[in-house]
């Protein structure tokens, strides 16, 4: 199963009981950019992933794969590319 960024973003930000205002002040960021990666609509960047790897504590689980020390690319989100062609559809 490939998990998405926006669902792993979401999960930490639960589990450390924080909104997307409050993550965005910490990174910083728009907080409207971290709820648009959380609902999988933008693309995050390996450097922001990673800015959000710091604040969450999240233990590089957001810009690394678990247990290769790689940068892992996320795949971009299905729904995100059928929006562009069926706005209504996602």
């Amino acid at each position: 199963m490939v998990t998405r960024f926006g669902d792993e973003l979401r999960r930490f930000m639960t589990e450390r009981g924080m909104s997307t205002r409050q993550l965005a002040d910490l990174v910083p960021c728009d907080h409207g950019y971290v709820s648009k990666l959380a609902r999988g609509v933008k693309q995050v960047s390996l450097e922001m992933a990673a800015r959000m790897d710091d604040v969450l504590d999240a233990g590089a689980r957001l810009s690394r794969p678990a247990g290769t020390g790689r940068r892992r690319i996320w795949p971009r989100d299905d729904c995100n590319l059928l929006r562009r062609r069926r706005p209504r559809n996602c």
